[in-house]
Order: C-alpha cells, then structure tokens, then sequence
C-alpha cells in the first residue's frame, strides 16, 4: 500500500489501505487509515480524508500525523478555525516542528489574523532559517502593511534559500515598485 501512495497512484492505495482496515489481521490498522487519509487528501476527497484522520486520532491520540493530516483537509475545505485547533495540537505535540506554526499562520492570514499568521511565521522561521514558504508569506503580508523594507529582505532570503521561488522575484518587484510609488 505504501508503494501506491509513494508513485502517486492513489485510488491503488485507497483500495489497498481499505483491505488492511477490513482484514481480521488488522496489525496495520492504524498506518492503513492514515496512509488512506492522506491518499484521500491527494485525491481532493477531504470529507473522507477528514474521517480517516479522526479515526487515528480516537485509536492515538497523539498522532502528529492524524492531526496534521486533518487540519490540512480542513484548511483545505476552508475550516479554518478547525485548522487552527489541530495545528496547534501539532504544535502541542510536536513544538520543535516547524510545520504545525507554519500550517496554523496560513489558517489564521486566511481569516485575516495577521498579525498571529506573522508570529507563527516568525516562530517557523527561527526553528528553520531556511524555510523560504515561511519567509514568503510574511514577506507577502509585511509588503501589504508598506513594510517594504522587511518585504524586500524576506524576499531575499527566499531568493537566496530558492533561487527557482519564481513568485518571489515577482513580489520583490512589486514592492520595489511599490516604494517608489510610495517615495
């Protein structure tokens, strides 16, 4: 089943990881319903990703993968508050993982949240000096408050941490521009 998910072929994996589930030998069940998550996720089926992520987390509830996966689907669904709620259990979890501060800005700048999306950035950011999708969505938000300066330098170090980040070319050069309007 995990070979399925790896190449992509994720209706093979679906239909594999549901014989795991349904097998008197069910060893695997837990894997088997978080791989068929995240297959269902891949598949843009997110209602039945969503279930299969709550059913790890009612057999472990402690799964950083469970909850991740569901908050994913949720943002994906545009559940935003539900996607705050388990990125921060993956933040419990797992505070050293960039991701769940990373996951929870995106949810919170979709509500509008900004300034707690740039804390979460900010934090991402300083477990991983590299994290160049981190940078960039600050730099997004800093160069819409007219922090063009801080925009700029995020975008730098996009560009430096992924010279092929093509939008980050793009937004730097709208915030040069945009300073020059501004000047």
């Amino acid at each position: 089943m995990y070979i399925f998910y790896a190449t992509g072929e994720f209706i093979n994996a679906i239909s594999e990881c549901t014989k795991a589930i349904e097998s008197e030998d069910n060893t695997e069940e837990v894997s088997a319903y978080l791989l068929r998550g995240w297959s269902y996720g891949d598949q843009e089926k997110h209602d039945l990703a969503v279930s299969d992520f709550s059913k790890v987390i009612e057999m472990n509830p402690n799964s950083y993968d469970a909850y991740s996966g569901r908050a994913s689907s949720y943002w994906a669904e545009g559940n935003y508050e539900l996607a705050i709620s388990d990125f921060s259990k993956t933040i419990e979890i797992d505070p050293e993982n960039k991701k769940g501060d990373f996951g929870r800005g995106t949810a919170y700048a979709a509500i509008k949240k900004y300034e707690v999306a740039m804390s979460d950035f900010d934090k991402a950011i300083e477990m991983d000096p590299s994290f160049s999708a981190a940078y960039y969505l600050r730099g997004k938000y800093l160069s819409s408050i007219g922090d063009y300066a801080s925009a700029i330098n995020d975008f730098n170090a996009v560009i430096s941490n992924n010279p092929n980040f093509e939008s980050a070319y793009f937004n730097r050069g709208c915030v040069y521009v945009a300073q020059v309007i501004m000047n």
